[in-house]
Formats: C-alpha cells, sequence, structure tokens
C-alpha cells in the first residue's frame, strides 16, 4: 500500500529467531516519511517455510498462515485509512490497542518488559506508565545492554508520548547512517526515563528540569553529561514546535527560564617538550600495535588534528598529490549547504605512516587505513570503530606510563594539541579554525588551550620594567616655565 508518504511493505521475517530455535517472527513495515517502522504479527515460522508462501502450491498449514498474515496486512490498511491526517503516534496506539501483544516487535533483549506483572503498570491516558523500578527490572539501564542494539527495533510508544517522539527522532537520524548520534539520544531518552516514566510533553518544565539536574549531580554525574543530556531533549522539544505539538508558551529553556547547564572546558593540550617524548619513544614490547598507535596518534596531529572516524573513513581516493583533502564526518550531514573541505600537507611522518599501516590494495574507493571493511551495516562500523579508538587510547596510555608522562594522552589530545600548538606559533584564530574545519570561530576557542606558565611569566615581567629605569630619570617631565604658563592659564580662566 502507499498512500501520500506512507508505504505499506508486505510481511518479513524478524532480525531474530526465538530463544534455541530457527523459527522468526513475521513483522510488517510501515514507512512513514521515509523512516522506517516494524510492527509484530501473531505467526512465527522458519525461513524455509517462508520462503514457500510465494509457491503457487501450498500445504494445507501454510495457506491458513498465508491467510492470516495477509489479515494482518489488510488490517494495517485499514488503520492507516481511519487516521487522517496521518499520525505514526496514533497509529501505535490504534495497532496496539487491537492486538494481543503489547510490543510491536517481538526481542529476546526486551523479555523482562513483557514479563514484568500487570499491576506494575499505571495506565494513564491510554498509555503505560513504567516506574522507576520497572524500568530497573526492564535494564534499561546505562550500564547494561539489555536493551535492542538495533534501536528502530524498539517500540519507543510504550514508554510514553515523550519517548515515542524521542524514538521517531532516533529512528530517522538510523535512516542517515548517523549512528553516533541516534545513540546519544537514547542514551539521553533513558535517563529522563530513569528519572520520570512515561514523559509526556505536558511534564516538561522548568520545575522538572531543576530536579532532573538536582538528581543527576547527586548520583554523581557532570554539569557536562548533564548538559549532554538537555541539548538532546531541547532539540526534541524545538522539533515539537516545529511540528505543532507544543507551543512556544511551553518551551522552558532560555533567558529567564531554564538554562542547561554547561561544563567547564578542561584543556587537553600538550606541550612540546611531552609531544618529544612521545614521538622519539621506542617500543618495549614485541606487539606491533604499539608502534602503529604512536604512528596513527602523530598522523592525526599532524592531519590538522583529525579525529579517529575521519582517519578510519580516509580513503585512497582522498590523496592529491602531497595533500589529503577530506569532509569531517561530524558535519558532513549537518552543514551540506556549505561543506568545508580540509586540506593537510602530507609530511614524511605521515607518508611513512601510509606506508607501514596503510593497505596494501590502493584502489581508489579502498580505504588508507584497515579499520573498517566495505560493505559493513552502520552499526558494524560504529563497533569496529570503537574499537579502534579503544584500542588507541590502551596502548598511549602504556606509552606514557613508559616515558613518565603523567598528562592523560587519549585521541582527543592529538586535535587540541595541534590547535594549540599552531596558536603559540602565532598562526592567526582564522587559519586555526580552516584547519580544524570549524564553522564558528566560537568552536575553535574551545580547542585552544591557554599559553605556557613560561609564557605568562615573560609577559609578567615585562610589567616591572619600569623598576629598570635609571635613577632620577623623569620622561617628559614639563620644565618649570611650561608649568607657571599652565597656571597662568588657569588663573585667567
Amino acid at each position: 500500500m502507499r498512500a501520500m508518504n506512507i508505504v505499506t511493505s508486505a510481511v518479513r521475517l524478524g532480525r531474530r529467531p526465538k530463544k534455541g530455535t530457527n523459527i522468526f517472527p513475521i513483522i510488517i513495515r510501515v514507512t512513514y516519511q521515509r523512516i522506517p517502522n516494524y510492527f509484530s504479527t501473531p505467526v512465527s515460522m522458519t525461513p524455509e517455510d517462508f520462503r514457500k508462501l510465494s509457491s503457487p502450491r501450498l500445504g494445507e498449514k501454510l495457506i491458513c498462515i498465508k491467510k492470516k498474515l495477509e489479515q494482518e496486512h489488510d488490517r494495517v490498511k485499514e488503520i492507516i485509512g481511519s487516521i487522517q491526517p496521518f499520525s505514526m503516534t496514533e497509529f501505535r496506539r490504534r495497532f496496539s490497542s487491537t492486538t494481543q501483544n503489547i510490543k510491536t516487535i517481538p526481542s529476546k533483549s526486551f523479555a523482562g518488559v513483557r514479563n514484568l506483572k500487570l499491576n506494575s503498570y499505571v495506565r494513564e491516558s491510554g498509555s503505560i506508565r513504567l516506574s522507576e523500578i520497572d524500568l530497573y527490572k526492564a535494564g534499561l539501564r546505562h550500564n547494561n545492554r539489555k536493551y535492542a542494539r538495533v534501536r528502530s527495533d524498539i517500540d519507543f510508544l510504550q514508554w510514553g508520548e515523550l519517548a515515542d517522539i524521542f524514538g521517531r527522532y532516533i529512528n530517522k537520524l538510523i535512516g542517515e547512517n548517523r549512528i553516533g548520534t541516534s545513540e546519544m539520544y537514547f542514551v539521553s531518552l533513558i535517563s529522563l526515563l530513569e528519572f520520570h516514566g512515561d514523559l509526556r510533553l505536558k511534564d516538561i518544565n522548568i520545575s522538572f528540569l531543576t530536579k532532573y539536574e538536582e538528581w543527576m549531580i547527586a548520583k554523581g554525574n557532570s554539569c557536562t553529561t548533564v548538559g549532554m543530556y538537555l541539548r538532546n531533549l531541547r532539540a526534541i522539544c524545538n522539533l515539537c514546535i516545529e511540528e505543532g505539538l507544543m507551543v512556544n508558551t511551553m518551551y522552558p529553556f532560555g533567558r529567564r527560564k531554564y538554562q542547561i547547564p554547561s561544563g567547564v572546558n578542561t584543556k587537553k593540550a600538550l606541550d612540546l617538550s611531552t609531544i618529544k617524548l612521545l614521538y622519539d619513544h621506542q617500543p618495549l614490547t614485541n606487539n606491533p600495535d604499539e608502534l602503529m598507535v604512536r604512528d596513527l596518534w602523530f598522523f592525526m596531529f599532524f592531519g590538522n588534528g583529525m579525529n579517529p572516524r575521519d582517519l578510519a573513513m580516509l580513503k585512497f581516493k582522498n590523496l592529491e598529490g602531497e595533500y589529503i583533502r577530506f569532509i569531517r564526518q561530524k558535519t558532513k550531514n549537518t552543514t551540506r549547504s556549505r561543506q568545508q573541505m580540509i586540506t593537510v600537507y602530507l609530511n614524511n611522518d605521515m607518508k611513512s605512516a601510509i606506508h607501514k599501516w596503510g593497505n596494501p590494495h590502493h584502489d581508489l574507493n579502498n580505504y588508507l587505513f584497515p579499520v573498517l571493511r566495505p560493505e559493513i551495516s552502520p552499526y558494524t562500523e560504529r563497533e569496529l570503530l570503537q574499537a579502534f579508538i579503544k584500542k588507541m587510547n590502551k596502548w598511549m596510555k602504556i606509552i606514557c606510563l613508559s616515558e613518565g608522562v603523567n598528562n592523560k594522552v587519549r585521541c582527543m589530545e592529538a586535535r587540541h594539541t595541534f590547535s594549540t600548538v599552531l596558536k603559540r606559533s602565532g598562526a592567526s584564530p582564522e587559519f586555526i579554525r580552516e584547519s580544524l574545519g570549524h564553522m564558528d570561530l566560537k568552536t575553535t576557542n574551545n580547542y585552544l588551550d591557554s599559553f605556557e606558565d613560561d609564557v605568562k611569566k615573560e609577559y609578567s615581567l615585562k610589567l616591572l620594567g619600569f623598576k629598570n629605569l635609571a635613577d632620577g630619570v623623569r620622561p617628559n617631565v614639563p620644565t618649570s616655565e611650561q608649568v607657571e604658563t599652565v597656571e597662568d592659564k588657569l588663573k585667567t580662566n
């Protein structure tokens, strides 16, 4: 069925079989505004039987199953046709109210939710309210992975009105392959639900935000974490205003309202002596990863402070003679109208790193370094990238300990150190901004460290320069005749 911007697909197999079996749930996909949403059916079957459904000759059992699936598909079409104007939130509500299974996707990861006793729920306004203890039992906390790995498999509606809006935006981000950003919104949502289950838009006010901040700080979270979660909530509220789901008078953020806390920007730049220690480091183990990590850290440092994802996404087509040209992955989707190309000069150390650790096959579309693989899913890409960052940080910690460096040196320090070294070398803020690929100079200033102590001492001593003047020397002191002339003019006036 295709109506307006709604597309329903035929039934298909779910992602995971039932525990200990080869039986998969059968689901129906409803795509609205290019965002896929998945809904379960009462039917489960093996992949072999599912493939037989398209056969013209079916046994009595498969005929019954096929008829049941057609009825389910017709029910989906009927619900869609009855909602004018169409709303995915309303569709989920009606679909759930006419099916025995509240969840739209059977998932082993959410077995805890299904098995909670009914009296542990509080039904309000046709939705399900989860208390804090229910969320804990259901495994929806930050420190475990009892929720579905693929977030689009989750029925966010069961967690409340605001969760459903979060879920729609999370699915949109997933559709754009922005997995890291979608994870940040998901973690923010889970934190908010831990504080208050079944959040509704009308619950988001200044009092709620203040209490949430106090609750987060009491749990030992930093202001930086609180600010990160609440900025995501603010973005969702802005989206709701655009869609007409929230009026401006309800908006709780802004001047003379609730202001999101900002953490202290800890400077992470290394001084030149520390950089030299790391550069001159000699491997202490036979593990090639130690030398590779050191070389790739300096590749990022020399490469305009590129981050690990930019390094991993580099391909041979980004090489142009003595230069590398690339667009930052972080801003590729958010600044499409004004993409900024970053140009990096390839020095000998960077060329050596490519020669030693680069992919042996120099196809233009092949990755420069073997961190990622072609044709992998966005989730696998993210997991490989996280494993790479973990390896980098682990070995840099070992290298620092062996060299007696007390600073915490991770991947992010390469970027901060690059920008700060340029600043102390006299480079203009505009040049540093362009090198880092920032659109706003304020963002660049967050990366720049303050000047080193010896520079501050040098300028402080200049304030004492007057002490070096010879005794009795008073430059530009007026003569007695000049003083008398001034006094006469004053008397006259």
